[in-house]
């Protein structure tokens, strides 16, 4: 019997362990697209300069 008991200790550290390599899979996948995603929306669109000062005076004056 204990041939068997060893068996399923080993079956169930096993399958453990499978769910933690895929947990950390599904984790790594997750920052991956979490980064892919904050890169996407920190790039600024292309605004000429000439547009682009009055909108700061515009926000240094609402801050005031």
């Amino acid at each position: 019997m204990s041939n068997l008991r060893d068996t399923i200790e080993i079956d169930s550290e096993l399958k453990r362990r499978e769910k933690g390599i895929a947990e950390l899979r599904k984790s790594r996948r997750e920052r991956r697209l979490e980064v892919k995603r904050i890169q996407g929306t920190n790039s600024l669109p292309d605004i000429p300069l000439q547009q682009t000062l009055p909108m700061l005076k515009q926000e240094t004056l609402v801050k005031q």
